[in-house]
């Protein structure tokens, strides 16, 4: 009980997180009939999603302990939303014959010509205490014209990873004027929580507000959600940033990707 609901940093992560009112509603319970509450008064995906808080709860405490490392309590949240997706994804694509899984539509069909796109990533390597963002523009053909990468020391969230590389993009295609027409990201927590205004007091969504108030081209880029499958380049170069020591930009094809 202590660790999952009584904790000063379990606290902090409930409050911050959409589970708050049912939280402040059932805090009061020892753990068991907490969890009954849990499985008779939430649906299917809601409890799916409040169990796998409370593992991101006990892993983030285990962290602390163990590794000297641990998120801020206020992007728990966060990071368990992403975790979940990508383990639902995960799974459902074992059930998908690949004849169907391979008729998703192009990219191409989302970009106009004379316009561009921008697909963004993020890859963290723990060992090491580094994370990398990456940014790829293709033009309306799909070709590749442009790749950022950027190395930067120090472990965040995955999901806070994920928000600083769309920050990254948003303020470099500004900077050079690209005419943007969709911002592609493979976190769906991110394209959501920009697409849908949806809020929090925490770490990531400080970055996104900020991407948010940053999108003012003209038109305003589309933000869409992508399968790591169909982001492979942008990928490719944030794993590829993991071993530099410095911020690389290219113009044209990405060499080695």
């Amino acid at each position: 009980m202590h660790a999952l609901l009584e904790c000063s940093r379990a606290r902090e992560a409930w409050k911050a997180s959409d589970f708050a009112h049912f939280y402040l509603q059932n805090n009061h319970l020892d753990i068991i009939h907490f969890l009954s509450n849990v499985f008779s008064s939430l649906d299917k995906g809601s409890a799916d999603l409040l169990m796998c808080f409370m593992w991101t709860i006990w892993n983030q405490r285990n962290n602390q302990f163990f590794n000297r490392f641990t998120l801020d309590p206020k992007d728990m949240f966060a990071c368990c939303q992403s975790f979940l997706l990508q383990y639902l994804d995960a799974g459902l694509k074992r059930f998908i014959p690949s004849s169907q899984g391979d008729q998703s539509p192009s990219v191409m069909d989302w970009c106009p010509p004379g316009k561009y796109q921008v697909f963004t990533d993020a890859a963290i390597d723990t060992g090491k205490q580094v994370f990398s963002l990456s940014v790829v523009v293709k033009n309306d053909t799909d070709q590749v014209i442009a790749g950022l990468v950027k190395p930067v020391a120090g472990l965040i969230a995955p999901v806070i990873a994920e928000a600083k590389a769309v920050s990254l993009a948003v303020a470099w295609t500004k900077m050079i004027n690209l005419p943007v027409h969709v911002l592609f990201l493979d976190c769906k927590v991110v394209v959501d929580k920009i697409n849908k205004c949806n809020w929090n007091n925490s770490v990531c969504d400080d970055v996104l507000i900020d991407v948010y108030n940053s999108l003012s081209f003209n038109p305003r880029p589309k933000v869409v959600f992508i399968r790591r499958d169909d982001n492979t380049h942008a990928h490719n170069l944030a794993k590829l940033g993991l071993g530099l020591d410095r911020q690389l930009l290219w113009n044209g094809s990405l060499p080695s990707l």
